[in-house]
């Protein structure tokens, strides 16, 4: 497993539901034998690994790969929009010096021009650390690798601030996963979670905060079941923004508002849908952020 520095910002941890902790097979995994494909989309997080260790004033060149439009939605709620935002935020980070930020990458997918890649991060130092998961949805334009989100949640380690969970109006792509969102909740609250988890591919992979990474649809089904078990409701859940990779692949981002148990808060999620033979989606990767400060 390849192992480099990426910058994840203020975060916040919350507590979520557990499950069978993510086969040690799916790291490294790709769906491309180009190697130097991997090693291309790779090179983002190196690029962001150099110029965050040489501290403030290199917030823009670790970031370079990001578009101008590029959002990072933070786990802590805060949905930073646009590379000049991005930029701001970690500048703030970098003056205030004395962290190191390291992530694994357990995942890369390639996707028409699109790539998504997921993995593990830690941030800060020995006296306070914090990690998590995350999920970047990458383009290729004109032969180099661009960098379009973000999304991270936090498995352990406490934020340095609050999010506003502010995100503003859904954009274009957003009804593509809009109608299994609303399968999703509709037979969760029927407490039908054998129905919910045929939605998820096989080998899905499930990030939620505060909790390890489970593998499989059985470990999905058994996170669900001990939600509801736990007596939590979905009462909203929305897409924001979702992306036709291919023909194979969509990638969507949205919020959820839960109620019902203590142990789960509002929050944001990413989605990497997988079409089936019956051309309908199926979760292969999703990332659940709750925030303790709702949304």
């Amino acid at each position: 497993m390849r192992t480099h520095l990426l910058t994840l910002f203020a975060l916040m941890l919350v507590v979520g539901c557990g499950g069978q902790a993510a086969d040690d097979a799916a790291a490294d995994h790709t769906e491309s034998s180009d190697g130097e494909a991997v090693a291309a989309v790779e090179a983002l997080g190196e690029n962001w690994e150099r110029h965050y260790n040489m501290g403030a004033g290199h917030g823009g060149m670790a970031v370079s790969h990001l578009t101008d439009t590029a959002i990072h939605w933070t786990g802590s709620g805060d949905m930073l929009f646009g590379k000049e935002a991005i930029v701001a935020r970690l500048e703030e980070q970098l003056e205030a010096g004395g962290s190191q930020l390291q992530v694994d990458t357990e995942e890369v997918i390639f996707a028409g021009n699109f790539s998504a890649a997921r993995g593990t991060y830690e941030v800060g130092n020995s006296d306070a650390m914090i990690k998590g998961y995350y999920i970047t949805l990458n383009e290729n334009v004109e032969g180099e690798w661009t960098t379009r989100g973000v999304i991270n949640n936090i498995v352990e380690g406490e934020a340095l601030s609050g999010g506003t969970g502010e995100v503003g109006d859904p954009l274009e792509g957003a009804a593509l996963i809009q109608g299994e969102l609303d399968y999703y909740k509709t037979h969760f609250n029927m407490g039908h979670p054998s129905m919910v988890a045929e939605k998820y591919t096989e080998d899905a992979v499930v990030m939620a905060s505060g909790a390890e990474a489970t593998m499989g649809r059985a470990a999905a089904e058994a996170r669900l079941q001990g939600m509801l078990d736990a007596g939590t409701e979905i009462s909203d859940v929305v897409a924001w923004q979702a992306r036709e990779m291919d023909d194979q692949y969509v990638m969507g981002v949205g919020t959820f508002a839960v109620g019902g148990s203590a142990g789960m808060a509002d929050g944001h999620f990413a989605g990497l849908y997988k079409r089936a033979d019956d051309g309908g989606l199926q979760i292969h990767w999703l990332l659940i952020s709750n925030h303790p400060s709702g949304m």
